[in-house]
Order: C-alpha cells, then structure tokens, then sequence
C-alpha cells in the first residue's frame, strides 16, 4: 500500500512517469521497507500472538514460547533474500524519480538505507532471534547514514 500510494502521489505532482515497471517498483520499495519492520518487531509480535514469519507457527496464544531456534534462522534468511529482491527494486525505483526532486528521493533513499543498515545489523549477530533482544541503528550510524546522502 505504502509504495501504490507514494507512486500515485509522486506521479500526481509530476515526479514519476507511468509504466508499470514503476508500479511494480513502488509496491516493492514498500514491501522491503514493511519486511524489515516485520523482522525488527518478531519477539513483539510472537508475544502478542501473531507470527508473520514463512514457515514459522503461529504461537499458540499471547505470551506463547518462541519457536525453535533452526526454523527462525532459516526463516530469516528467506526473508533476507526477499528483502535484496525488494532492495533491488527499490533502488531502481528511487532512480526513476526526477532527479530535480532532491526531496522526494531523500524521502525514499533515508528510509531505505535505514532498512538496509537495520537489517545489517540484525545479520551481524543473530543472537536477537533466540534472546528476543533488538536491533538498532544507532545515532551515529543514523547520522552517517545521512551524511551519504546529503
């Protein structure tokens, strides 16, 4: 939904051509963002009762034990793989936007270099997937994040 609506709006103020390679882009730009988000939030979610994770059971009610260890790797890496897919759509997307409109590609480029630092982070030491612990960029790396950009 995120990527439809931005492409509508971005086309909507002329920054966008219409193609349906685009439409695609967009829907996935905003699926790699919402997958990184899916992966941060798993020990909220799972304790919440809720699981969006591929081959991996829904717990059996709130504040259910988390699963084994070896279908959450395993999970994780698939995931991992339809993020660089997402990814990958994603930056040719960023790239179709007119280039005149610094804004509105600062507006899709942060989030996603965010998502991308986000999930670095999380494969550097997958530990979080067994203790329910967090991944976050840190201020710092925010800050450098931004100085790529700018």
């Amino acid at each position: 939904t995120v990527g439809a609506l931005l492409t509508r709006l971005f086309r909507d103020q002329g920054a966008l051509a219409m193609s349906t390679d685009i439409d695609r882009e967009g829907v996935e730009f905003g699926k790699a963002l919402q997958l990184v988000n899916i992966m941060k939030d798993f020990h909220k979610d799972w304790q919440e009762g809720r699981c969006f994770w591929p081959g991996v059971p829904f717990p059996n009610g709130k504040a259910s034990a988390p699963p084994a260890w070896e279908p959450l790797e395993r999970s994780f890496e698939v995931m991992k793989g339809q993020f660089a897919h997402y990814a990958a759509a994603a930056w040719s997307y960023v790239k179709k936007i007119d280039s005149k409109r610094q804004d509105l590609r600062f507006f899709c480029e942060f989030p996603l270099r965010m998502a991308e630092a986000t999930l670095a982070k999380a494969s550097e030491d997958p530990a979080w997937l067994r203790t329910g612990g967090t991944f976050k960029v840190n201020r710092l790396e925010m800050a450098q994040i931004l100085e790529m950009i700018s």
